[in-house]
């Protein structure tokens, strides 16, 4: 991506884990074992986490590992747009980061649906060699446009990012915009429907249908979601 010159990003798999074939950077070998290391992942993906590699060529110079958390909707509120102008955190690495999308334990907002699930991708740890110490908002801003993508194609109701002060919410949380795709769906297949009507093709037209449904879906979904 743009942010790392030089360097891409892999998603992880449990088989790639499993190859145990992956070049670890002397940088990350110094700061925790491979058995360990494998370890983490292994239980992360095995709980519907996500893990990425960052890497220089075939070496692994960064581990980013994310775990899935289940909540509820009343854990996050929306924070009023003033608040979310004037305020700011630093997170962990000391850099600036972007507004608070989230307020959580607010007393001043209507208490959500407990009933509505707001699952979560939180940051479990993150291992960087020397030279990307210090790109860590880089690597943050880059992964959460990654996982929002992720995300819109999930069946997890997983509506927040955590990492680590960072908190980003998908502006729907306790709405009905989960559907989004599922909606857009049923809409294009209504027109798939009557074109294959048209042109007498039903099977052409929902074929279409389903592509144009999945198209408006996700288009909405990602509309759906705000820093």
């Amino acid at each position: 991506m743009a942010g790392l010159k030089g360097y891409s990003y892999d998603t992880v798999s449990l088989r790639k884990i499993q190859k145990d074939k992956y070049v670890l950077s002397s940088d990350i070998m110094a700061k925790i074992g491979r058995e360990e290391l494998n370890s983490q992942m292994r239980d992360v993906l095995s709980n519907n986490g996500k893990v990425y590699f960052i890497l220089q060529k075939k070496e692994v110079c960064g581990v980013v590992i994310m775990k899935f958390e289940k909540h509820l909707a009343s854990e996050f509120e929306l924070e009023d747009d003033k608040a979310k102008t004037e305020e700011k955190k630093t997170d962990a690495f000391g850099s600036k980061v972007m507004d608070k999308a989230v307020e959580v334990g607010s007393k001043n907002k209507k208490e959500m649906d407990k009933a509505v699930a707001a699952n979560a991708y939180k940051l479990e740890n993150l291992y960087l060699s020397e030279e990307l110490t210090g790109k860590e908002d880089v690597i943050r801003d880059d992964l959460i446009e990654e996982l929002k993508s992720a995300i819109a194609f999930s069946n997890l109701e997983i509506k927040v990012i955590i990492w680590g002060e960072y908190i980003i919410a998908d502006k729907t949380i306790g709405k009905a915009g989960e559907s989004a795709i599922a909606i857009g769906i049923c809409l294009g297949l209504a027109v798939g429907v009557l074109y294959g009507i048209v042109i007498d093709n039903l099977s052409l037209g929902m074929c279409l249908g389903v592509s144009i449904g999945m198209l408006l879906g996700t288009a909405y979904y990602g509309k759906a979601k705000r820093k």
